[in-house]
């Protein structure tokens, strides 16, 4: 069954959401690539950018977005909770191209896309 239209709203909004995220870490780290000790509450600190947008307190599922430095450090994780089932593979699949590997989908070959039960992590 396809995701309804309602659906693929809160996915394509949920892209431009991650997007700013990734952003708002760049302004954070600044000349640097060291992502480390960054996070969604540094983020939306005033300063930066992001500390009115919606995202810092949730996402488009009701859920939230946590912010990690992942393992390369100049890359961050950004975590998007509860995205539902009928969403979650056509959120990955989008989310894919833009992710750290490029990937031209989010299968079992990209490894910079991660789903778990309602749960997706996205390494940018």
């Amino acid at each position: 069954m396809a995701s309804s239209g309602k659906g693929q709203l809160k996915v394509n909004t949920t892209l431009t959401e991650v997007s700013e995220i990734r952003q708002g870490a760049d302004a954070w780290v600044g000349a640097g690539t060291d992502t480390t000790g960054v996070s969604l509450t540094e983020i939306c600190k005033e300063g930066y950018g992001y500390s009115k947008a919606t995202w810092c307190s949730a996402n488009q599922f009701g859920g939230t977005y946590t912010v990690t430095t992942s393992a390369n450090k100049s890359f961050i994780d950004i975590t998007i909770s509860n995205v539902d089932a009928e969403n979650i593979l056509a959120l990955a699949n989008k989310l894919a191209p833009v992710s750290s590997e490029r990937c031209p989908k989010a299968d079992s070959s990209c490894t910079s896309i991660k789903t778990s039960g309602s749960d997706i992590t996205v390494t940018m």
